[in-house]
């Protein structure tokens, strides 16, 4: 899961670029909780935009392990063993999420690419829908 999660942190970086944009446009207490939890300190920023180095925007390495919890990253994406997936998946349907996109991009191999394939098209996709 660790290493799941910091493959992964560089997604809710991103939302949280535009959580921070609908906060400064609607006002926290505007959105759902489910949406902010974790996220309160993003509503006292003045320049959220003005302190990142776009040139590292969704990179792997950038410094997301400083601004984005474990918490975050499992509120925000399907990872973890193919039953995680599917549960996260299933509770995704049930809120009315009807497609979903699986990204591969940061995987170090070839052979990891592969293995990904595999179980998204054996173990996880069979049981959704």
């Amino acid at each position: 899961m660790a290493k799941a999660r910091d493959m992964c942190r560089w997604e809710p970086d991103i939302i949280t670029n535009l959580l921070w944009q609908l906060m400064r446009t609607y006002g926290f207490d505007a959105l759902p909780a489910s949406m902010t939890k974790g996220l309160e300190w993003l509503a006292e920023k003045e320049d959220w935009w003005g302190e990142r180095d776009w040139s590292l925007h969704a990179q792997p390495d950038e410094k997301h392990k400083e601004i984005i919890s474990d918490e975050i990253v499992d509120a925000y994406c399907v990872l973890g063993s193919p039953q995680n997936c599917i549960d996260k998946l299933k509770e995704l349907e049930k809120l009315g999420v009807s497609r979903f996109c699986v990204y591969l991009a940061v995987l170090e191999s070839q052979d990891e690419i592969l293995e990904q394939i595999r179980l998204w098209g054996e173990e996880i996709i069979p049981e959704l829908g």
